[in-house]
């Protein structure tokens, strides 16, 4: 993985400039050359499990999407999409949560208006 993936990856950022900006900011400095491949191991395995597994790939499917009233903002919806970013300090790890069947088959509409071809079920 190149230090490029890497920072798009883990930052969530749109861009390059804006990743390392981000990345700046919270762990130092850059590498003079971002096609130059990470070679922390540990780095590589903690970015890739993020977005490879399929809770990451949801997270990352629907993070970016406008999903209108039904993104959790701290409000009191009833029914809402809770994107998950870390469940507690040191946690990498990325998932969505959905309460209950009605914000579920809220979301499959609001995501069928949006005409993105994602078919969600419920496991």
């Amino acid at each position: 993985m190149t230090w490029r993936e890497y920072l798009l990856r883990t930052t969530g950022a749109g861009n390059i400039e804006e990743a390392c900006v981000l990345y700046l900011e919270e762990d130092g400095d850059l590498p003079a050359n971002l096609e130059s491949l990470v070679e922390d191991e540990e780095l590589v395995w903690g970015a890739a499990g993020r977005t490879e597994t399929s809770s990451g790939g949801a997270w990352e499917m629907l993070h970016y999407l406008d999903l209108g009233p039904l993104r959790e903002e701290g409000g009191e919806l009833r029914h809402f999409v809770q994107f998950i970013d870390g469940d507690c300090p040191g946690n990498d790890y990325l998932g969505v949560r959905v309460p209950d069947i009605e914000s579920l088959a809220l979301l499959q509409n609001r995501l069928d208006e949006l005409e993105t071809g994602i078919l969600l079920r419920r496991d």
